[in-house]
């Protein structure tokens, strides 16, 4: 059972357990698109990652497990741009500021310095991308071990904090995703779950067994091999059309790095649909929602958010041209009903005002 690919993780590295006392190092870097001088910004991100700390160590508690997460922040920079997929050679000048050698002599230096067990490296930037994380194999050798991350939630952070103690994606080649989705259901490591899988608690050293759906599961995929798993890694993050499922709804259309980007729909489960641009995830340009009740609004999106500009067409006949807040007018805009009355003016939370 040692030799299957998904356990090759497992005990290597310098982050092998999370458990006890974790500093986890967050340092907010500058590239050549993206900075951090938004002071609202640094807040925003400094909460996800407090709330994610809480979030994990409750899950550790649940399952009676020791683990205390301290966050420590830096901030460092580099000109080159900074994307998945491109050269690490920015992780050396961002470190060579902050006075460390290697990811490595960092992690080594802090255990020291912070009597801590476990040292976590994230680099964090403040645009959309995919995140990803390094993790030290049996197979890769001595490998730096940090992940970069972009635009995060709680949950982002926490996959990739994972991947850093051992824990392997759930959700791609199909024999994994298929065997996970039957004996791990619900996972963190998987497209949409939150959950601590039981796969995943042995890997980060939350057990020190396999139950019997971690074996279930490692029997049904036991046959996967280093180049099938690459291949299918280089499907899932390069450019392509294809169908996404999330907790929320069904997304189709063209993806990049497993994400909704370009021209795409999404089916919400309450029935609404968004038709247009998409760009890392999250509707950006061009596009129409298009609701259950006949209603259809256009615009432009922003980073997930309805622009202050919309039309829509009402199922009674209206039609409301200006700007828009939370899903109704709220500011200069003209209504006009099928009656043909027509108001002017100043909208407030969906009403007239003058």
């Amino acid at each position: 059972m040692k030799e299957h690919i998904l356990l090759k993780a497992k005990d290597e590295g310098e982050c092998r357990s999370l458990t006890g006392k974790v500093m986890l190092a967050v340092i907010l870097v500058d590239d050549a698109e993206s900075s951090w001088k938004d002071k609202n910004a640094v807040v925003r991100i400094k909460k996800i990652v407090e709330n994610a700390a809480r979030i994990i160590e409750k899950k550790a508690s649940d399952l009676e497990v020791n683990l205390e997460i301290h966050p420590w922040y830096y901030q460092g920079q580099t000109r080159k741009k900074v994307e998945y997929g491109s050269s690490d050679q920015w992780v050396s000048d961002v470190l060579k500021q902050m006075g460390y050698f290697s990811v490595g002599t960092m992690q080594q230096e802090l255990k020291k310095i912070l009597l801590a067990k476990e040292v976590a490296v994230m680099f964090v930037f403040h645009k959309r991308g995919r995140s990803f994380a390094y993790q030290e194999t049996k197979s890769s050798g001595i490998t730096p071990e940090f992940s970069v991350l972009f635009e995060i939630a709680e949950k982002d952070l926490l996959h990739e904090l994972l991947h850093q103690f051992g824990a392997v994606d759930l959700y791609y080649p199909k024999l994994v995703e298929k065997a996970a989705n039957q004996y791990l259901p619900g996972s963190i490591m998987g497209r949409n779950g939150e959950k601590i899988d039981s796969f995943t608690a042995y890997l980060i050293g939350w057990t020190d067994y396999l139950s019997m759906n971690s074996k279930k599961f490692l029997d049904q995929t036991a046959l996967l091999g280093e180049k099938e798993m690459r291949n299918a890694l280089e499907q899932e993050t390069k450019s392509s059309r294809g169908t996404v499922t999330y907790s929320n709804g069904e997304y189709k259309g063209e993806l990049k790095y497993g994400m909704p980007h370009g021209r795409g729909i999404m089916v919400f489960v309450t029935g609404d649909r968004y038709e247009g641009d998409w760009q890392h995830g999250l509707q950006h340009g061009k596009g129409k929602v298009i609701y259950t009740n006949g209603t259809i609004c256009e615009g432009e999106w922003f980073q997930g958010e309805m622009g202050e500009f919309i039309i829509c067409r009402y199922s009674n006949g209206a039609v409301y041209e200006g700007q828009w807040k939370d899903g109704q007018p709220h500011g200069k805009g003209k209504m006009k009903y099928s009656n043909g009355m027509i108001y002017s003016g100043m909208w407030r939370e969906g009403k007239f005002i003058h």
